[in-house]
């Protein structure tokens, strides 16, 4: 199998082979060096056998990616295409939003512009595609967003999956599978070290901000505003007012995301949530994806 996705450090892959998918190829179109070391580090292997030698190709410019440069990759045709683009423009935490048309979130026209250059040129392969982006909160946003693919949106929430809420839209030319009546409701403070406890079943966002707690109180913890919704802060221990925010481990947990995948980054603390933050919920995405898997594996 073929896949090309923009999903930072690897996590896509991680997906598809912790789902039993055999990999023959997989390119990662990503610029920052430190995402390629952790994706090289934990899948530069076979991994018990499903994932091909030398399978991991990468790419650094999406806008300049073509079927020319897939091809001279050996990574055509293609069997996913999955593309997670930067939310800088699109999301609520920004207070002036440019949506698709901002500088970093316009990858989306570069995403589509590959993805309809496929469909009728992947030699006569079938193509699965997924998009992830978070739901924007301006209407006319939205139906620029859903404009530029042409499909509808799942309208999914990561909270039924994790123990942290990211609420994205899931735009696929797939179908996607009914949620499992007995999907565990996964809280935050099962993903917690112990003797921390935690003010709110499920997680804020996960982002760079998660890991700040110094000066925070119990009372400043629960006023934040929806503007400062990713400094989720938890209390150090029982019957304490003291608070902290999420330690690298337990944003891993609360995300489905193994910790080794963040744990060989390179830089500092906050470096690693930086990637995480970039990244995807291991069970929403498992669940956009299962009809293709379930595919592979037939």
């Amino acid at each position: 199998m073929y896949y090309c996705d923009a999903a930072g450090k690897g996590t896509l892959l991680g997906i598809l082979l912790r789902a039993g998918v055999r990999v023959r190829r997989y390119l990662s179109i990503e610029i920052d060096e430190n995402a390629r070391r952790v994706c090289r580090i934990n899948y530069g292997s076979t991994y018990g056998g499903l994932l091909a030698r030398d399978a991991l190709r990468f790419f650094g410019d999406a806008r300049a990616l073509t079927i020319g440069a897939l091809k001279s990759l050996d990574c055509w045709p293609v069997d996913l295409l999955m593309g997670a683009t930067p939310c800088n423009d699109l999301s609520g935490c920004n207070a002036d939003p440019d949506g698709v048309h901002g500088e970093e979130s316009s990858l989306i026209f570069d995403f589509a512009a590959l993805y309809f250059e496929l469909k009728v040129n992947n030699d006569a392969h079938p193509l699965a595609m997924l998009f992830e982006n978070v739901r924007p909160p301006r209407k006319h946003h939205q139906r620029e967003m859903l404009g530029v693919l042409g499909l509808p949106p799942l309208d999914s929430e990561a909270a039924v999956f994790e123990a942290a809420r990211r609420r994205r839209w899931l735009i696929s030319n797939m179908r996607f599978e009914h949620v499992p009546s007995d999907t565990p409701n996964k809280l935050m403070q099962s993903v917690l070290n112990p003797h921390a406890v935690a003010l709110s079943d499920k997680g804020c966002c996960i982002i760079t901000s998660t890991l700040s707690g110094a000066g925070e109180t119990v009372a400043t913890a629960k006023a934040h505003s929806s503007r400062n919704r990713g400094r989720e802060l938890v209390l150090c221990a029982p019957h304490s007012t003291e608070v902290r925010g999420l330690l690298i481990p337990e944003m891993c947990r609360a995300l489905g995301q193994p910790f080794y995948e963040v744990d060989s980054a390179s830089g500092s603390e906050g470096g690693k949530a930086n990637l995480l933050g970039r990244s995807l919920a291991e069970g929403q995405i498992r669940h956009a994806l299962q009809s293709f898997i379930t595919a592979c594996k037939q």
